[in-house]
This record gives structure tokens, sequence and C-alpha cells, in this order.
């Protein structure tokens, strides 16, 4: 990106020269379309290095994708919540609920079997809902 900066303030430094140079053979005549020209270019190069810069920031600041480095020296990244699968009482639903449940709750080592009832029961909506007993 840095590298992509630098280019194209060199752009911007040729251009001003080639105006000028420009400038100096050209009649009269087609000066004012030339200007015109070299003008339009010149503000592309300002918004594509806004632009740059701007980017630039944003991945500086970026609170979506956060890299840490571990214990073991790995890179570990941390993404945005993956909301709890919903089980509405449709029992053609049902098995695509399950699979989901285990994946994400069941077979976690991190939660203990409350925890994983309390998610359950949280997952139920509906009809299920209205069956789920105390």
């Amino acid at each position: 990106m840095e590298v992509k900066l630098k280019r194209i303030e060199q752009l911007q430094i040729n251009l001003y020269k080639i105006a000028e140079d420009y400038c100096e053979i050209e009649t009269s005549e087609n000066l004012e379309a030339i200007q015109l020209d070299i003008e339009y270019i010149n503000e592309r190069i300002e918004k594509t290095e806004v632009g740059l810069k701007l980017l630039m920031h944003s991945l500086k600041n970026t609170e979506n994708v956060n890299f840490n480095l571990n214990d073991n020296g790995k890179h570990s990244v941390r993404l945005p919540q993956i909301p709890l699968p919903e089980f509405l009482g449709v029992i053609a639903e049902f098995s695509n609920f399950e699979i989901q449940f285990i994946n994400f709750i069941s077979n976690n080592d991190q939660l203990n079997d409350s925890q994983k009832l309390c998610y359950l029961r949280a997952s139920l909506r509906g009809e299920a809902k209205l069956l789920e007993s105390p």
C-alpha cells in the first residue's frame, strides 16, 4: 500500500513536469484542451491517493479481524459471532438444527452441561418453545 502511494506521488510529479514541458512547446489553440486533460488526470490521481490513504487507515484500525500471536507462535483470528441455530418446531428442519447445535455447542469443551442446556433452551422458538418443559 505504501509502495502504491509513493508510486502515485511519483506519477503526480511526472504529470507536473510533462505539463510544464508540453505547455512550453504547444500552441495556444490546443493549450486549453491540454490543460483540461491535465487537470482531470490530476484530480484522478488525488482521488486515488485519498482512497488509498483511507483504505490504509481502515486496515490499521480494523476491529472485525484481530490478529494475536499466541504462545505457540500461531496466529489466531477473532471472527464475528455466529448466531445460535434456531429450532421452530418444524420436524423437517430438526436434522439441520441438530447438526449445527452439536457442532457449535455440544462439541464445545469450554462449556459445561448447564451452559449447553441454557444454549439449547435459548435456541428454541415458536412451537418448540411452547413444548419446552421447565
